[in-house]
């Protein structure tokens, strides 16, 4: 059995379920039959207070029902609660909590006939562990149905932890502090900040560009107003940008862009404020037209609100602010984040 002691916050209104597909179309075919699949995942989210959910992966068995059984090893104590939920892919295989005055609970998983190539099942247990303590330990033991012993099968069975972790920062205020070299000529540079607006407008957004101490821009670079610089041939200058996120959310997204007097880019990012989860990149081998899907898995209970978003460089190529799907999003070669 495996021990497990690696523990992934994400971030959401307490612990929940949500699956995020991206697919790219056929120019010829309807989406149903010439689709594949990009990024087919399904994430386990928690605020920064509660407890971190633990996740490991296991091959799926081709023709081979599974029981996994979750148990409370009561150390030091007992679970206030502890649950596991299976996923596959973007899908939901299935979820078990453990009765309170048991040890353990039993999750029936389903034989797959042909499972495709490199198919895994993601565990993830999610639990509070006793106040007095803030930690209790867990054990996961996959067996296969048909075995009367139920003995584990020990690559894909785990131990571990769940610890209670400390408030984190929610002022939602961010600074960047980087840098860019212009190229070889000389002369006007547009500089242009973006305000997203994902999850929500930023409350405030402003830039400067610097050499060395000295400062380019006479007055702050605001988003939505691109804005020339006069600037030297391949120099590095300093570029500083402070945002602050919505309160409500906490959250945002904005863009840089810098092109040189020939149009050409010098400098392209994207930057997420606060609380934003960090992207999920996403190899796009061809420029095409791609499905963006996003799911509510309504596990445990519904999401309070479900975004998501597709940017390149510094563009927010597409936005689904409720779950759905989005088709016909153009995206280039290259990498794209999500």
């Amino acid at each position: 059995m495996r021990s497990l002691t690696r523990m992934q916050p994400r971030l959401s209104r307490g612990v929940l379920l949500a699956s995020l597909g991206l697919a790219g179309l056929s120019a010829l075919l309807p989406f149903s039959a010439g689709a594949q699949a990009l990024i087919d995942e399904t994430q386990l989210v928690a605020l920064p207070a509660v407890v971190p959910p633990q996740e490991y992966r296991f091959a799926v068995p081709s023709a081979q029902a599974l029981n996994l059984t979750l148990t409370d090893l009561q150390t030091p104590k007992k679970f206030t609660s502890l649950q596991v939920v299976v996923t596959l892919n973007d899908g939901l295989v299935g979820q078990a909590s453990v009765p309170a005055g048991a040890p353990s609970v039993t999750l029936p998983i389903p034989a797959i006939v042909s499972p495709a190539a490199g198919s895994e099942y993601v565990v993830r247990v999610v639990g509070t562990p006793d106040a007095t303590q803030n930690v209790g330990a867990f054990g996961v033991c996959v067996s296969s149905a048909t075995d009367p012993t139920n003995a584990c099968i020990a690559a894909d069975s785990i131990s571990g932890t769940l610890v209670t972790p400390q408030p984190a920062s929610t002022s939602g205020a961010a600074a960047l502090q980087t840098s860019f070299t212009t190229s070889a000529a000389a002369g006007p540079y547009v500089v242009t900040l973006t305000d997203d607006r994902f999850p929500a407008p930023l409350q405030q957004l402003a830039a400067g560009v610097a050499l060395n101490s000295t400062p380019i821009n006479s007055s702050p670079i605001l988003a939505g107003t691109p804005t020339t610089l006069t600037l030297a041939a391949n120099t590095t200058y300093q570029l500083d940008v402070a945002a602050l996120a919505d309160a409500a959310t906490t959250a945002g997204l904005y863009g840089v862009h810098i092109v040189d007097p020939n149009g050409t880019t010098v400098f392209d990012r994207i930057i997420p404020v606060g609380e934003l989860a960090p992207p999920a990149p996403v190899t796009v081998t061809s420029a095409q037209s791609v499905a963006l899907t996003l799911t509510d898995e309504a596990y445990p209970a519904p999401l309070v609100k479900a975004m998501a978003a597709v940017t390149s460089g510094s563009a927010a190529l597409a936005v689904l602010t409720t779950p759905g799907t989005q088709t016909g999003i153009a995206v280039p070669a290259g990498t794209v984040d999500v």
